[in-house]
């Protein structure tokens, strides 16, 4: 509490804190901060705001007690009160630490600094955790009807955003979104024996606070160690999993026309990042929110070859 204490006495930092309320668990804390945050946003569109937190997400079905890692709350909440995030960018409107796409749009330890102008557009988070759940079970329904896979990661009450971990999907689910990360980024110089091209960052190193501004994203496309290499390379030239898997393209649009019935911007970075960008974006033109079903039918009767 201190060390949050100290960051906001700064006038350094241009940050303005008020005590809004003390509540039971850090869960009931993460839903309420969200939902006064919006409720700011929605009456001062031109601010920005920024969340952060004393404990850290957890995750499902890992037993291990990081909750209270000083040392990564300390550099990711360093990061999103940086002048590099607090500054105002046309082409960010939300910074954090480090972003990944996979298995969900989302920042490392959930906590950020965004625009009000696009967290206005946001569904409140109360209604969001109910549309999660929603979309969680169409698409439960999908997979048995073989219309999605889940080759990359499985489902998860996590991965999903069911009820509490709602909270994580809620700054990355817009199609407006627009990510930047200033964490440094880590090359891994032996990649066939690391698992991959990058490292993660070692919060005991002064190192982890040499930040640098860039859009994102700009890492592997999911945190160290939770997606292998090898499998990704087959699922991105595989096209009856380019089309139906529900971490790409496939389950971000349903999700996208569900919540907002609206797909992203042309100029977006999702259709330069994802598999076969381009098709999904000629196809959400062409088709609307049909555009799963129109783009994805052709391969439901496919087997995965993994």
């Amino acid at each position: 509490i201190g060390f949050f204490t100290k960051i906001c006495q700064d006038p350094s930092n241009h940050l303005t804190c008020r005590k809004l309320g003390e509540l039971p668990s850090a869960e009931a804390n993460s839903g309420e901060s969200l939902r006064n945050l919006h409720k700011f946003c929605l009456a001062k569109p031109s601010q920005s705001v920024t969340y952060i937190s004393n404990t850290l997400p957890g995750t499902y079905g890992v037993n291990k007690t990081e909750s209270f890692s000083m040392q990564k709350i300390r550099a990711h909440t360093t990061a999103v009160t940086s002048k590099m995030c607090l500054k105002k960018r046309d082409t960010c409107n939300v910074c954090g630490s480090e972003f990944y796409p996979l298995p969900f749009n989302h920042f490392i330890g959930n906590t950020f600094t965004a625009s009000c102008d696009y967290v206005k557009d946001l569904l409140p988070p109360e209604k969001f955790e109910n549309a999660m759940n929603d979309a969680a079970g169409d698409t439960l329904v999908s997979q048995l009807r073989r219309a999605v896979t889940t080759e990359l990661f499985p489902f998860t009450p996590q991965n999903l955003g069911l009820d509490q971990y709602s909270v994580e999907h809620w700054i990355g689910s817009h199609p407006d979104f627009e990510p930047c990360d200033v964490a440094p980024v880590r090359h891994s110089w032996f990649p066939l024996f690391t698992g991959g091209s990058y490292l993660p960052n070692d919060f005991t190193s002064s190192r982890s606070y040499d930040f640098m501004w860039a859009r994102a994203p700009r890492r592997s496309s999911a945190p160290v160690g939770q997606l292998s290499r090898k499998t990704e390379t087959m699922a991105t030239e595989t096209d009856n999993i380019v089309f139906r898997e529900y971490y790409y393209l496939a389950g971000n649009l349903f999700r996208w026309f569900k919540l907002y019935n609206k797909a992203p911007p042309q100029n977006s970075w999702v259709w330069q990042w994802y598999p076969s960008g381009n098709e999904w974006m000629q196809g959400a033109k062409k088709h609307g929110s049909d555009v799963v079903t129109k783009l994805s039918k052709p391969f439901w009767d496919e087997g995965v070859p993994f």
